[in-house]
């Protein structure tokens, strides 16, 4: 089952991936592990930016969503300190890759502070939106002690 909706994906990615969203496997053995990049979209602040993950999908995909790791260390309340992404809505079985991937765009975005993992960065997000943003995008902080 989860081999030939691995497949489906490849088709899916191949045809029907909106722009600013790339996934394939890493390897040419290996349909369940995958490389991605989500690219910001056009108008808005992450415009061009691009974020880089890799994607591993369970056996009993798609019943269970992938475990979804951003390659580059990201400032995110709902991302991380290792760097794994933790969605706050539950993966549906019918929902296509480009599908979990824009939802991913979509969190960066917009992050919810109420469903954190990073709790550093959702207590800037609340109290110190501009700093948030700035830091997020990478600028230094100078309250941040790991910089000094």
């Amino acid at each position: 089952m989860a081999l030939n909706a691995m497949q489906r994906e490849m088709v899916r990615m191949r045809g029907h991936a909106p722009r600013g969203v790339i996934a394939t496997p890493a390897s040419e053995g290996d349909l369940f592990t995958w490389r991605a990049t989500l690219t910001g979209p056009p108008d808005s602040f992450l415009e061009g930016r691009e974020y880089h993950l890799m994607l591993f999908f369970p056996p009993n995909y798609p019943f269970s969503g992938p475990q979804m790791i951003f390659v580059e260390p990201l400032w995110h309340p709902n991302v991380a300190k290792d760097g794994t992404f933790c969605p706050h809505r539950q993966h549906a079985p019918s929902e296509p890759l480009w599908g979990i991937l824009l939802g991913i765009m979509a969190t960066l975005l917009d992050p919810d502070p109420e469903d954190c993992v990073c709790l550093d960065a959702a207590e800037m997000f609340l109290t110190n939106p501009g700093r948030y943003w700035a830091r997020f995008l990478g600028a230094p902080d100078e309250d941040d002690p790991s910089k000094s």
